[in-house]
Protein backbone atom coordinates (compact mmCIF):
# COMPACT_ATOMS: atom_id res chain seq x y z
CA UNK A 1 0.00 0.00 0.00
CA UNK A 2 3.10 2.34 0.79
CA UNK A 3 4.36 1.68 -2.57
CA UNK A 4 1.35 2.20 -4.41
CA UNK A 5 1.09 5.41 -2.83
CA UNK A 6 4.24 6.30 -3.64
CA UNK A 7 3.71 5.71 -7.04
CA UNK A 8 0.91 7.33 -7.43
CA UNK A 9 2.53 10.50 -5.28
CA UNK A 10 5.18 10.23 -8.36
CA UNK A 11 2.87 10.07 -10.83
CA UNK A 12 1.24 13.97 -9.73
CA UNK A 13 4.51 14.86 -9.59
CA UNK A 14 5.49 14.15 -13.12
CA UNK A 15 1.85 15.38 -14.61
CA UNK A 16 3.00 18.61 -12.84
CA UNK A 17 5.39 18.97 -14.45
CA UNK A 18 3.75 19.26 -17.66
CA UNK A 19 2.30 22.95 -16.16
CA UNK A 20 5.10 24.02 -14.33
CA UNK A 21 7.58 22.90 -16.91
CA UNK A 22 11.11 23.92 -15.43
CA UNK A 23 12.84 25.92 -12.61
CA UNK A 24 15.30 27.79 -12.64
CA UNK A 25 17.80 25.33 -10.65
CA UNK A 26 17.17 23.56 -13.76
CA UNK A 27 15.01 25.93 -15.98
CA UNK A 28 18.56 27.72 -16.54
CA UNK A 29 19.72 24.58 -17.99
CA UNK A 30 17.43 23.14 -19.76
CA UNK A 31 16.97 23.36 -23.24
CA UNK A 32 13.62 21.26 -24.11
CA UNK A 33 11.23 20.21 -21.09
CA UNK A 34 9.39 17.24 -21.48
CA UNK A 35 6.39 15.55 -19.79
CA UNK A 36 6.93 12.44 -17.76
CA UNK A 37 4.59 8.82 -17.93
CA UNK A 38 4.79 6.87 -14.52
CA UNK A 39 4.87 3.68 -15.21
CA UNK A 40 4.68 0.76 -13.08
CA UNK A 41 6.81 0.55 -9.65
CA UNK A 42 10.08 -1.45 -10.65
CA UNK A 43 11.19 -4.51 -8.57
CA UNK A 44 12.48 -3.37 -5.06
CA UNK A 45 15.99 -3.56 -4.18
CA UNK A 46 16.63 -5.53 -0.69
CA UNK A 47 15.50 -3.77 2.29
CA UNK A 48 13.01 -0.69 2.19
CA UNK A 49 13.55 0.60 -0.76
CA UNK A 50 11.09 1.44 -3.35
CA UNK A 51 11.82 1.63 -7.50
CA UNK A 52 9.65 3.72 -9.23
CA UNK A 53 9.85 4.36 -13.16
CA UNK A 54 8.44 6.89 -15.54
CA UNK A 55 8.99 7.32 -19.18
CA UNK A 56 9.37 10.67 -21.39
CA UNK A 57 7.38 11.62 -24.18
CA UNK A 58 9.52 11.21 -27.92
CA UNK A 59 11.81 14.18 -28.02
CA UNK A 60 11.67 15.95 -30.74
CA UNK A 61 14.91 18.47 -30.70
CA UNK A 62 18.53 17.03 -30.67
CA UNK A 63 19.53 16.15 -27.41
CA UNK A 64 22.54 14.43 -25.53
CA UNK A 65 21.61 14.59 -22.26
CA UNK A 66 18.68 14.90 -19.56
CA UNK A 67 18.37 16.98 -16.44
CA UNK A 68 15.75 17.40 -13.99
CA UNK A 69 14.91 19.08 -10.70
CA UNK A 70 13.01 17.18 -7.45
CA UNK A 71 12.92 16.80 -3.51
CA UNK A 72 13.53 13.69 -1.89
CA UNK A 73 13.91 12.96 1.99
CA UNK A 74 16.13 10.15 1.14
CA UNK A 75 19.65 11.22 0.18
CA UNK A 76 20.61 8.12 -0.49
CA UNK A 77 18.02 8.32 -3.46
CA UNK A 78 20.07 6.81 -6.31
CA UNK A 79 18.67 6.98 -10.27
CA UNK A 80 19.31 6.11 -13.42
CA UNK A 81 18.69 6.31 -17.33
CA UNK A 82 17.77 4.13 -20.14
CA UNK A 83 17.25 5.51 -23.74
CA UNK A 84 15.22 4.11 -26.74
CA UNK A 85 17.05 3.25 -29.61
CA UNK A 86 16.07 2.67 -32.72
CA UNK A 87 16.43 -0.56 -34.26
CA UNK A 88 18.07 -2.40 -31.01
CA UNK A 89 15.52 -0.88 -28.64
CA UNK A 90 15.87 0.34 -24.93
CA UNK A 91 19.65 0.34 -23.81
CA UNK A 92 21.06 -0.80 -20.11
CA UNK A 93 20.07 1.33 -17.07
CA UNK A 94 23.09 4.20 -16.89
CA UNK A 95 23.33 5.73 -13.53
CA UNK A 96 22.34 9.70 -12.83
CA UNK A 97 24.63 12.19 -11.37
CA UNK A 98 22.55 13.44 -8.38
CA UNK A 99 23.96 16.57 -6.94
CA UNK A 100 22.18 17.38 -2.95
CA UNK A 101 21.34 21.31 -1.70
CA UNK A 102 23.74 21.51 1.16
CA UNK A 103 20.99 21.64 3.75
CA UNK A 104 18.14 20.03 2.66
CA UNK A 105 16.15 17.94 0.14
CA UNK A 106 16.45 19.44 -3.08
CA UNK A 107 18.54 17.77 -5.94
CA UNK A 108 19.68 18.21 -9.46
CA UNK A 109 20.14 15.18 -11.40
CA UNK A 110 21.71 14.59 -14.80
CA UNK A 111 22.58 12.30 -17.77
CA UNK A 112 24.94 13.55 -20.66
CA UNK A 113 25.88 10.98 -23.50
CA UNK A 114 28.44 11.12 -26.31
CA UNK A 115 26.05 10.60 -29.21
CA UNK A 116 23.25 13.36 -29.64
CA UNK A 117 19.42 11.43 -30.16
CA UNK A 118 16.20 12.82 -31.55
CA UNK A 119 12.63 11.73 -31.50
CA UNK A 120 13.12 9.15 -29.10
CA UNK A 121 11.98 8.80 -25.62
CA UNK A 122 13.67 8.20 -22.60
CA UNK A 123 12.72 6.11 -19.13
CA UNK A 124 13.68 7.44 -15.59
CA UNK A 125 14.24 5.40 -12.45
CA UNK A 126 14.96 5.89 -8.90
CA UNK A 127 15.22 3.47 -5.93
CA UNK A 128 14.66 5.31 -2.63
CA UNK A 129 13.56 4.95 1.10
CA UNK A 130 9.59 3.78 0.73
CA UNK A 131 8.52 5.87 3.51
CA UNK A 132 10.59 8.82 2.09
CA UNK A 133 8.63 12.00 0.69
CA UNK A 134 9.96 12.11 -3.46
CA UNK A 135 9.04 14.65 -5.39
CA UNK A 136 9.86 15.77 -9.34
CA UNK A 137 9.73 18.97 -9.89
CA UNK A 138 10.93 19.67 -13.58
CA UNK A 139 12.79 17.49 -16.60
CA UNK A 140 14.16 18.03 -19.71
CA UNK A 141 16.97 17.29 -22.73
CA UNK A 142 19.53 19.24 -23.40
CA UNK A 143 22.52 19.31 -25.99
CA UNK A 144 25.88 19.73 -23.87
CA UNK A 145 27.48 20.88 -26.73
CA UNK A 146 26.12 24.51 -26.64
CA UNK A 147 28.06 25.40 -23.15
CA UNK A 148 27.41 29.12 -22.74
CA UNK A 149 26.52 29.51 -26.68
CA UNK A 150 23.14 30.96 -28.13
CA UNK A 151 20.97 28.25 -29.65
CA UNK A 152 20.79 28.52 -33.66
CA UNK A 153 17.08 29.89 -33.53
CA UNK A 154 18.31 32.98 -31.19
CA UNK A 155 17.31 36.11 -32.60
CA UNK A 156 19.43 38.02 -30.59
CA UNK A 157 22.69 39.19 -31.76
CA UNK A 158 26.05 37.47 -32.17
CA UNK A 159 29.06 39.03 -30.39
CA UNK A 160 31.75 41.02 -32.57
CA UNK A 161 34.88 39.07 -33.18
CA UNK A 162 37.37 38.78 -29.97
CA UNK A 163 40.52 40.76 -31.78
CA UNK A 164 41.39 41.64 -28.37
CA UNK A 165 40.68 45.37 -29.18
CA UNK A 166 37.01 45.30 -29.00
CA UNK A 167 37.00 46.21 -24.96
CA UNK A 168 35.60 49.41 -24.26
CA UNK A 169 34.76 49.90 -21.01
CA UNK A 170 37.04 50.28 -18.28
CA UNK A 171 36.31 51.98 -14.92
CA UNK A 172 35.28 55.85 -15.42
CA UNK A 173 35.89 58.60 -12.89
CA UNK A 174 33.21 59.87 -11.07
CA UNK A 175 30.98 56.56 -10.97
CA UNK A 176 28.93 56.40 -8.39
CA UNK A 177 28.01 52.54 -7.62
CA UNK A 178 30.60 50.98 -5.76
CA UNK A 179 30.02 46.90 -5.90
CA UNK A 180 28.87 45.00 -2.86
CA UNK A 181 31.79 42.95 -1.13
CA UNK A 182 32.66 39.69 -3.96
CA UNK A 183 33.40 36.14 -2.18
CA UNK A 184 35.66 35.40 -5.11
CA UNK A 185 36.20 31.64 -6.57
CA UNK A 186 39.19 30.97 -4.74
CA UNK A 187 36.86 31.64 -1.43
CA UNK A 188 34.46 29.09 -1.71
CA UNK A 189 36.82 26.94 -3.59
CA UNK A 190 35.67 26.65 -6.96
CA UNK A 191 36.83 23.88 -9.37
CA UNK A 192 39.41 25.11 -12.45
CA UNK A 193 37.19 26.16 -15.64
CA UNK A 194 36.85 22.74 -17.75
CA UNK A 195 37.35 22.93 -21.66
CA UNK A 196 39.68 25.30 -22.59
CA UNK A 197 39.18 29.04 -21.99
CA UNK A 198 36.71 31.21 -21.02
CA UNK A 199 35.13 33.31 -23.84
CA UNK A 200 34.08 37.19 -23.84
CA UNK A 201 30.56 37.86 -22.78
CA UNK A 202 29.97 40.27 -25.78
CA UNK A 203 32.25 42.51 -27.32
CA UNK A 204 31.89 45.47 -26.90
CA UNK A 205 28.06 45.16 -25.82
CA UNK A 206 26.64 43.98 -22.88
CA UNK A 207 22.39 43.85 -23.39
CA UNK A 208 20.65 42.08 -20.71
CA UNK A 209 21.14 41.57 -16.72
CA UNK A 210 19.03 38.08 -16.21
CA UNK A 211 17.38 37.23 -12.73
CA UNK A 212 17.07 33.65 -11.97
CA UNK A 213 16.37 31.67 -8.86
CA UNK A 214 17.97 28.49 -8.01
CA UNK A 215 14.97 26.79 -7.50
CA UNK A 216 16.03 25.30 -3.98
CA UNK A 217 19.98 25.17 -2.47
CA UNK A 218 18.75 27.68 -0.35
CA UNK A 219 21.47 29.67 2.16
CA UNK A 220 21.34 31.48 5.29
CA UNK A 221 25.13 31.56 6.43
CA UNK A 222 27.89 32.31 4.32
CA UNK A 223 29.24 28.64 5.14
CA UNK A 224 26.31 27.20 3.60
CA UNK A 225 26.04 29.70 0.26
CA UNK A 226 29.93 28.66 -0.36
CA UNK A 227 28.93 25.12 -0.53
CA UNK A 228 25.68 25.50 -2.11
CA UNK A 229 27.78 27.73 -5.09
CA UNK A 230 30.40 24.64 -4.99
CA UNK A 231 27.27 22.45 -5.36
CA UNK A 232 25.81 24.30 -8.23
CA UNK A 233 29.51 24.12 -10.28
CA UNK A 234 29.70 20.69 -9.11
CA UNK A 235 26.23 19.38 -11.18
CA UNK A 236 26.61 22.08 -13.78
CA UNK A 237 30.71 20.60 -14.76
CA UNK A 238 29.83 17.05 -14.07
CA UNK A 239 26.15 16.69 -14.42
CA UNK A 240 25.52 18.86 -17.24
CA UNK A 241 29.20 18.56 -19.06
CA UNK A 242 29.44 22.49 -18.61
CA UNK A 243 32.74 23.98 -18.52
CA UNK A 244 31.70 26.23 -15.37
CA UNK A 245 28.79 27.09 -13.32
CA UNK A 246 26.56 28.91 -15.67
CA UNK A 247 25.73 32.13 -13.88
CA UNK A 248 27.94 35.24 -13.86
CA UNK A 249 26.82 35.77 -10.47
CA UNK A 250 24.92 34.31 -7.35
CA UNK A 251 23.46 36.03 -4.35
CA UNK A 252 22.15 34.14 -1.00
CA UNK A 253 19.41 34.75 1.38
CA UNK A 254 21.43 37.50 3.66
CA UNK A 255 22.89 38.91 0.94
CA UNK A 256 26.14 37.56 0.60
CA UNK A 257 27.47 37.70 -3.35
CA UNK A 258 29.35 34.94 -4.94
CA UNK A 259 31.51 35.08 -8.32
CA UNK A 260 30.49 32.58 -10.54
CA UNK A 261 32.55 32.04 -14.03
CA UNK A 262 35.63 33.42 -13.95
CA UNK A 263 36.94 37.04 -14.93
CA UNK A 264 38.62 36.47 -18.18
CA UNK A 265 41.76 38.10 -16.48
CA UNK A 266 42.03 36.76 -13.24
CA UNK A 267 43.84 39.33 -11.79
CA UNK A 268 41.01 42.12 -12.12
CA UNK A 269 38.94 43.02 -9.01
CA UNK A 270 35.28 43.46 -9.62
CA UNK A 271 35.29 47.05 -8.72
CA UNK A 272 37.56 47.61 -11.76
CA UNK A 273 34.94 46.77 -14.45
CA UNK A 274 36.26 43.40 -15.26
CA UNK A 275 36.00 41.49 -18.72
CA UNK A 276 32.88 38.63 -18.03
CA UNK A 277 33.35 34.97 -19.16
CA UNK A 278 30.49 34.13 -21.35
CA UNK A 279 27.80 32.02 -18.87
CA UNK A 280 25.45 29.18 -19.73
CA UNK A 281 21.91 30.35 -17.69
CA UNK A 282 19.68 32.08 -20.85
CA UNK A 283 19.44 28.99 -23.46
CA UNK A 284 19.24 31.34 -26.94
CA UNK A 285 20.26 34.45 -25.22
CA UNK A 286 23.55 34.26 -23.43
CA UNK A 287 25.50 36.48 -25.37
CA UNK A 288 26.01 39.90 -23.96
CA UNK A 289 23.47 38.40 -21.02
CA UNK A 290 24.87 38.37 -17.52
CA UNK A 291 23.02 36.03 -15.20
CA UNK A 292 22.51 36.68 -11.88
CA UNK A 293 21.55 34.05 -9.55
CA UNK A 294 19.31 34.02 -6.45
CA UNK A 295 19.90 30.92 -4.06
CA UNK A 296 16.43 29.22 -2.60
CA UNK A 297 12.63 28.84 -4.16
CA UNK A 298 10.70 31.68 -4.86
CA UNK A 299 7.70 29.35 -6.86
CA UNK A 300 4.92 28.98 -4.69
CA UNK A 301 2.80 27.10 -6.92
CA UNK A 302 5.71 24.50 -6.64
CA UNK A 303 4.17 23.78 -3.41
CA UNK A 304 5.63 24.41 0.17
CA UNK A 305 9.07 24.06 -0.91
CA UNK A 306 9.29 26.93 -3.32
CA UNK A 307 7.35 29.85 -0.88
CA UNK A 308 10.35 31.28 -0.12
CA UNK A 309 10.20 35.36 -0.19
CA UNK A 310 13.31 37.33 -0.96
CA UNK A 311 14.91 38.99 2.36
CA UNK A 312 15.54 43.16 2.60
CA UNK A 313 19.43 42.00 2.79
CA UNK A 314 19.16 40.00 -0.31
CA UNK A 315 17.23 42.65 -2.08
CA UNK A 316 19.55 45.23 -1.29
CA UNK A 317 22.67 43.71 -2.51
CA UNK A 318 20.62 42.59 -5.63
CA UNK A 319 19.85 46.13 -6.41
CA UNK A 320 23.07 47.52 -5.46
CA UNK A 321 24.96 44.50 -7.75
CA UNK A 322 22.10 45.52 -10.65
CA UNK A 323 23.15 49.06 -10.47
CA UNK A 324 26.68 48.56 -10.40
CA UNK A 325 26.42 46.55 -13.71
CA UNK A 326 23.82 48.67 -15.27
CA UNK A 327 26.22 51.36 -14.58
CA UNK A 328 29.41 49.66 -15.41
CA UNK A 329 28.95 47.65 -18.41
CA UNK A 330 26.27 49.99 -19.69
CA UNK A 331 22.91 47.99 -19.50
CA UNK A 332 20.06 49.94 -19.08
CA UNK A 333 17.60 49.05 -15.64
CA UNK A 334 14.86 48.48 -18.38
CA UNK A 335 17.23 45.52 -19.47
CA UNK A 336 16.97 43.51 -16.67
CA UNK A 337 15.23 40.60 -17.18
CA UNK A 338 13.65 37.41 -15.90
CA UNK A 339 14.79 34.35 -17.26
CA UNK A 340 11.32 33.49 -17.96
CA UNK A 341 11.09 36.86 -20.53
CA UNK A 342 13.95 34.54 -22.57
CA UNK A 343 11.98 30.91 -22.56
CA UNK A 344 9.41 28.93 -21.11
CA UNK A 345 9.98 28.68 -17.69
CA UNK A 346 8.80 29.70 -14.23
CA UNK A 347 12.12 30.96 -13.38
CA UNK A 348 12.46 33.21 -11.14
CA UNK A 349 9.57 32.25 -9.31
CA UNK A 350 6.74 34.30 -9.11
CA UNK A 351 7.26 35.89 -5.97
CA UNK A 352 10.64 37.15 -7.74
CA UNK A 353 9.04 37.79 -11.43
CA UNK A 354 6.28 40.28 -9.89
CA UNK A 355 9.14 42.45 -7.88
CA UNK A 356 11.28 43.24 -10.94
CA UNK A 357 9.20 46.67 -11.68
CA UNK A 358 10.22 48.14 -8.45
CA UNK A 359 13.66 46.33 -8.59
CA UNK A 360 14.13 48.31 -11.90
CA UNK A 361 12.73 51.58 -10.09
CA UNK A 362 14.98 51.12 -6.81
CA UNK A 363 18.34 50.20 -9.79
CA UNK A 364 17.54 53.43 -11.69
CA UNK A 365 17.32 55.46 -8.29
CA UNK A 366 21.00 54.36 -6.81
CA UNK A 367 22.06 55.00 -9.96
CA UNK A 368 21.40 58.56 -9.67
CA UNK A 369 22.03 58.66 -6.23
CA UNK A 370 24.96 56.43 -6.32
CA UNK A 371 26.24 54.50 -2.64
CA UNK A 372 29.74 56.50 -2.80
CA UNK A 373 29.55 58.33 0.72
CA UNK A 374 29.10 61.94 0.07
CA UNK A 375 28.80 62.67 3.52
CA UNK A 376 28.74 61.42 7.46
CA UNK A 377 26.46 63.95 9.32
CA UNK A 378 25.04 63.70 12.43
CA UNK A 379 21.10 65.13 11.99
CA UNK A 380 19.11 66.26 14.88
CA UNK A 381 15.27 66.96 14.68
CA UNK A 382 13.68 68.75 17.18
CA UNK A 383 9.99 70.17 17.68
CA UNK A 384 8.81 73.31 20.18
CA UNK A 385 5.47 73.99 21.73
CA UNK A 386 4.33 75.41 19.15
CA UNK A 387 5.18 72.48 16.56
CA UNK A 388 7.87 74.00 14.88
CA UNK A 389 10.44 71.49 13.80
CA UNK A 390 14.09 72.76 14.32
CA UNK A 391 16.62 70.65 11.96
CA UNK A 392 20.27 70.82 12.72
CA UNK A 393 23.34 68.55 11.19
CA UNK A 394 27.14 68.74 11.28
CA UNK A 395 29.21 67.15 8.73
CA UNK A 396 31.81 64.46 10.02
CA UNK A 397 33.02 63.58 6.76
CA UNK A 398 33.19 65.44 3.65
CA UNK A 399 33.65 63.37 0.42
CA UNK A 400 32.76 66.36 -2.42
CA UNK A 401 29.64 67.72 -0.73
CA UNK A 402 28.38 71.38 -2.91
CA UNK A 403 25.44 71.39 -1.64
CA UNK A 404 21.97 70.29 0.62
CA UNK A 405 18.73 68.90 0.36
CA UNK A 406 16.01 68.71 3.05
CA UNK A 407 12.74 66.41 2.65
CA UNK A 408 10.02 66.51 4.87
CA UNK A 409 7.56 62.93 4.51
CA UNK A 410 4.56 62.45 6.47
CA UNK A 411 1.57 60.54 5.34
CA UNK A 412 2.60 59.54 2.13
CA UNK A 413 3.26 63.33 1.44
CA UNK A 414 7.09 64.76 0.52
CA UNK A 415 7.90 68.45 1.03
CA UNK A 416 11.21 70.02 -0.08
CA UNK A 417 12.28 72.48 2.86
CA UNK A 418 15.61 73.06 1.78
CA UNK A 419 17.22 72.74 -1.30
CA UNK A 420 20.71 75.01 -1.48
CA UNK A 421 24.22 75.37 -2.66
CA UNK A 422 25.39 76.55 0.31
CA UNK A 423 27.78 74.25 1.72
CA UNK A 424 28.19 75.71 4.90
CA UNK A 425 24.27 75.09 5.44
CA UNK A 426 23.58 73.31 8.67
CA UNK A 427 19.98 74.07 10.09
CA UNK A 428 16.96 74.12 8.37
CA UNK A 429 13.34 74.73 9.96
CA UNK A 430 9.90 73.42 9.29
CA UNK A 431 7.25 75.68 10.37
CA UNK A 432 4.27 74.47 8.03
CA UNK A 433 3.31 71.36 9.66
CA UNK A 434 -0.09 70.51 9.95
CA UNK A 435 -0.81 67.72 11.40
CA UNK A 436 0.74 65.79 14.23
CA UNK A 437 1.65 62.11 14.86
CA UNK A 438 5.09 60.67 12.98
CA UNK A 439 6.61 63.12 10.59
CA UNK A 440 10.11 62.02 9.15
CA UNK A 441 13.47 64.03 7.83
CA UNK A 442 15.47 63.45 4.88
CA UNK A 443 19.17 65.02 4.80
CA UNK A 444 20.76 64.74 1.07
CA UNK A 445 23.86 65.95 0.16
CA UNK A 446 24.82 67.05 -3.81
CA UNK A 447 27.69 66.72 -4.97
CA UNK A 448 29.03 69.23 -7.64
CA UNK A 449 27.49 67.42 -10.40
CA UNK A 450 24.46 67.81 -9.38
CA UNK A 451 23.78 63.47 -7.39
CA UNK A 452 21.90 63.78 -4.51
CA UNK A 453 22.23 61.38 -1.92
CA UNK A 454 20.63 61.15 1.21
CA UNK A 455 23.25 60.89 3.95
CA UNK A 456 20.80 60.80 7.47
CA UNK A 457 17.11 60.18 8.17
CA UNK A 458 15.43 61.19 11.43
CA UNK A 459 11.65 60.49 12.53
CA UNK A 460 9.60 62.68 15.32
CA UNK A 461 6.11 61.99 16.91
CA UNK A 462 4.30 64.77 17.08
CA UNK A 463 2.14 65.04 20.11
CA UNK A 464 -1.34 66.74 19.43
CA UNK A 465 -1.84 69.71 21.58
CA UNK A 466 -4.69 69.53 24.01
CA UNK A 467 -6.28 72.74 23.87
CA UNK A 468 -5.99 75.92 21.28
CA UNK A 469 -2.87 77.56 20.57
CA UNK A 470 -1.59 80.50 18.37
CA UNK A 471 2.30 80.38 17.77
CA UNK A 472 4.86 82.81 17.33
CA UNK A 473 4.86 84.24 13.75
CA UNK A 474 8.47 83.81 12.25
CA UNK A 475 10.71 85.72 11.00
CA UNK A 476 10.17 88.02 14.06
CA UNK A 477 10.78 90.68 13.57
CA UNK A 478 9.92 91.11 9.83
CA UNK A 479 10.59 92.89 6.77
CA UNK A 480 8.68 91.48 4.18
CA UNK A 481 6.39 87.80 4.62
CA UNK A 482 6.24 86.26 7.74
CA UNK A 483 4.18 82.82 9.01
CA UNK A 484 1.17 82.92 11.05
CA UNK A 485 0.52 79.09 13.08
CA UNK A 486 -2.03 77.96 15.17
CA UNK A 487 -3.81 75.04 16.16
CA UNK A 488 -7.26 74.18 16.66
CA UNK A 489 -8.70 72.22 19.50
CA UNK A 490 -12.61 72.89 18.53
CA UNK A 491 -13.95 73.58 15.34
CA UNK A 492 -15.51 76.96 14.17
CA UNK A 493 -15.74 79.83 12.49
CA UNK A 494 -11.99 81.44 12.81
CA UNK A 495 -11.65 84.89 12.28
CA UNK A 496 -8.05 86.30 12.20
CA UNK A 497 -6.76 90.00 12.20
CA UNK A 498 -4.00 92.32 12.72
CA UNK A 499 -4.28 95.37 14.99
CA UNK A 500 -1.94 98.47 15.36
CA UNK A 501 -0.25 99.54 18.19
CA UNK A 502 -3.69 101.49 18.77
CA UNK A 503 -6.24 98.54 18.62
CA UNK A 504 -7.14 99.42 15.05
CA UNK A 505 -7.57 96.93 12.42
CA UNK A 506 -5.17 96.99 9.86
CA UNK A 507 -5.28 93.78 7.88
CA UNK A 508 -8.18 90.93 7.72
CA UNK A 509 -6.29 87.49 7.03
CA UNK A 510 -9.17 85.02 7.76
CA UNK A 511 -12.98 84.56 8.22
CA UNK A 512 -14.75 81.35 7.73
CA UNK A 513 -15.28 77.32 9.13
CA UNK A 514 -11.72 75.48 9.73
CA UNK A 515 -11.32 72.01 11.15
CA UNK A 516 -9.96 70.94 14.85
CA UNK A 517 -7.33 68.80 15.43
CA UNK A 518 -4.60 70.27 13.56
CA UNK A 519 -2.43 73.25 13.03
CA UNK A 520 -3.26 75.78 10.64
CA UNK A 521 -0.77 77.85 8.52
CA UNK A 522 -0.43 80.79 6.10
CA UNK A 523 1.79 83.60 4.92
CA UNK A 524 1.25 87.03 5.80
CA UNK A 525 2.53 89.42 3.56
CA UNK A 526 3.50 92.90 5.50
CA UNK A 527 5.05 94.91 2.46
CA UNK A 528 2.01 97.43 3.15
CA UNK A 529 2.71 97.96 6.67
CA UNK A 530 4.52 100.83 8.16
CA UNK A 531 7.79 99.77 10.71
CA UNK A 532 6.26 99.36 14.25
CA UNK A 533 4.34 96.81 16.60
CA UNK A 534 1.05 95.28 15.66
CA UNK A 535 -0.85 92.65 17.32
CA UNK A 536 -2.09 89.61 15.24
CA UNK A 537 -5.17 87.88 16.81
CA UNK A 538 -7.50 84.49 16.19
CA UNK A 539 -10.65 84.06 17.08
CA UNK A 540 -12.81 80.95 16.94
CA UNK A 541 -17.07 81.30 17.12
CA UNK A 542 -18.66 78.03 18.29
CA UNK A 543 -22.77 77.37 18.46
CA UNK A 544 -21.78 78.58 22.27
CA UNK A 545 -20.13 81.93 21.25
CA UNK A 546 -16.44 82.25 21.15
CA UNK A 547 -14.42 79.57 21.99
CA UNK A 548 -11.19 81.10 21.61
CA UNK A 549 -9.42 84.45 21.35
CA UNK A 550 -5.68 84.84 21.37
CA UNK A 551 -2.97 86.74 19.93
CA UNK A 552 0.67 87.27 19.44
CA UNK A 553 2.99 90.47 18.71
CA UNK A 554 4.40 91.10 15.48
CA UNK A 555 7.25 93.77 15.04
CA UNK A 556 7.57 94.96 11.41
CA UNK A 557 11.05 96.69 9.97
CA UNK A 558 11.48 98.92 7.26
Amino acid sequence: MTRFFLLLLFALALCQTSVAQDLSGLGDVIDAPVVLSALEAGTAQPGKRAALVAESQAVALPYTGVALHGYSADRDLAGWIQYDEPIIGWTDWQPLYIVFSATDGFFMAAHRADVRRRGTPFRLRFDLNETASFDVMSAGTFDATLDGRDHPHSHHKAPAPDDGTGWTLPLRSGQAIIPPFLNTRASWNAAPFQNGNPVPLAVPDYEFITFHHAAGFSASTLAQGKAQVKAIQDFHQNGRGWSDIGYQFVVDKIGNVYQGRPFLDGSTRLDQVPRLARGAHAGGANTGNIGVCLLGCYHPPEGSRCEDEISPAALDSLVTLFAFLSESYRVPETNIFGHRDFGSTSCPGDNNYQLLGNIRELTATLKQTGNARLARVEFIAAADADGVVQLNWSVLEDNGVAGWYVERTQRDSTTVLLSTNDVAASTATDGQLQRTGEVTYQLSAIDATGRRQRVAITTLDLDQPTQSVIAQAFPNPTSARTTVRYYLATEGIVRVNVYDALGREVMGVADGFQDAGAWHVFDLDTTTLSSGVYIYRVEVEGFSGITFSGSQTLVVNR
